[in-house]
């Protein structure tokens, strides 16, 4: 016999399905609610009366005398509970998952903020200082020559001193100790690696100040000839004029020079040092033009100060015929197939005839005009004219000065 399921409707809601038998027991205990209908297909609803058997009673007396039936199962028996719809209450799901997709959102935008906050108030890994790359500076001291007056081409040796300034390295004017004396200019720990290891130091031993009569301050630096031996090499003008010269080496050791070989037209002077048998080291001179961009280095005594280093590139490689200007100028005078290398390492009044080397401390140039009208252009002699002249040498007496 098919079992029969009911549905309740009250308060305008549907509760169910509940047993026949399960209605029957509320029905006769009284606990269906007074405005409750009945339906099975719930669709057609009814009173309970309606739709119930009759009140049971006296057909329940005639079952007891004849085979009194069971008491219906206990767990089948429903338990009076909360009324729950049968159909979700949208509008209250929405508005909960509402809540949470605004706190998710809001969380966000302050994890975000805070991620901004900490990477404004990282601090800065450098500092401008208004120093140029090597340490110098920038702008113009006063005293300092700027080379923006008439003449902009100078050549980089024209620091003057009288002769009664006493160029030691031991002291300055006024008793103060020359930090120049002890400078040790120190390659960063990425260049160090990668380096010859002392080739800097070898580079520092073998450059010298000259200084003459004259009031002029230019640098050298030493090499070897298998013919001439042990040759001092500047430029022309820095010892042009001069009857006293003398070179400054990196201890601060004064010698004397009197014999050379000068050739004004290529701006290079080779001197024998007296009394010197052996210098404390020599350079190599590399045969072979640098490279466009190549990294160099310029030594030499810049204003004076002894055993100053500064960095940059090879701009171009020129002749004279390129850098001769149609109404005359500082390389007029020189001969027009020499080579010059172009470089943006500065050099100052005090730096000519010094090296300048590739990143393995062989010369490959030497320090002879810088331009002050303008920014980073500075020219050195190739070490290849250096070479070509060696074989020619012929050392003698360096003629009186020229008034």
């Amino acid at each position: 016999m098919k079992r029969r399921l009911f549905y309740i409707l009250t308060e305008g809601k549907v509760r169910g399905p509940f047993p026949e038998q399960g209605i029957i027991q509320l029905a006769r205990e009284g606990k269906l609610p007074p405005d409750a209908q009945i339906s099975e297909d719930e669709q057609n609803w009814y009173a309970p009366e309606a739709i119930l058997p009759p009140e049971p009673v006296q057909i329940a007396e005639t079952q007891v005398k004849v085979t009194p039936s069971p008491s219906p199962d206990p767990a089948l028996t429903p338990k009076p509970a909360p009324a729950i719809p049968v159909h979700s209450d949208l509008a209250n799901i929405w508005k909960h998952k509402g809540i949470i997709f605004v706190v998710a959102g809001a969380c966000s935008i302050l994890l975000l903020i805070g991620l901004l906050a900490l990477s404004w108030q990282e601090p800065s890994s450098e500092l401008s200082d208004s120093r140029s790359h090597d340490g110098t500076l920038y702008g113009n001291p006063e005293g300092w020559q700027s080379g923006l007056d008439g003449d902009s081409w100078k050549p980089a040796q024209e620091t003057t001193f009288s002769e009664e300034d006493e160029y030691d390295t031991g002291t300055m004017a006024g008793g103060r100790p020359n930090r120049t004396a002890s400078n040790r200019v120190q390659l960063s720990a990425s260049e160090s690696e990668t380096e010859s290891p002392g080739w800097l130091e070898q580079l520092q031993k073998a450059t010298v100040t000259i200084i003459t009569d004259t009031g002029s301050l230019g640098s050298g630096f030493f090499i070897h000839d298998q013919v001439c031996g042990f040759v001092l090499v500047t430029n022309n003008h820095v010892v042009e004029g001069a009857s006293v010269i003398r070179a400054q080496l990196h201890d601060g050791t004064r010698v004397g020079v009197r014999r050379g070989a000068l050739y004004p037209q290529f701006d290079l002077a080779f001197l024998a040092v007296d009394g010197l048998e052996q210098p404390p080291a020599v350079l190599t001179l590399r045969n072979e033009l640098p490279k466009l961009a190549e990294k160099v280095f310029a030594y030499g005594a810049p204003m004076g100060l002894k055993g100053t280093i500064t960095e940059g590139i090879v701009s171009a490689v020129r002749t004279t015929k390129e850098l001769q200007e149609p109404g005359g100028g500082p390389f007029d005078e020189f001969d027009g197939e020499m080579c010059w290398i172009q470089t943006s390492a500065p050099v100052s009044p005090g730096n000519s005839g010094g090296p300048l080397v590739d990143s393995h401390g062989r010369v490959i140039g030497v320090n002879t005009f810088a331009s002050f009208y303008v920014q980073n252009l500075n020219f050195a002699i190739s070490a290849q004219q250096i070479i070509a002249l060696l074989p020619e040498l012929q050392m003698a007496s360096l003629p009186p000065p020229q008034r």
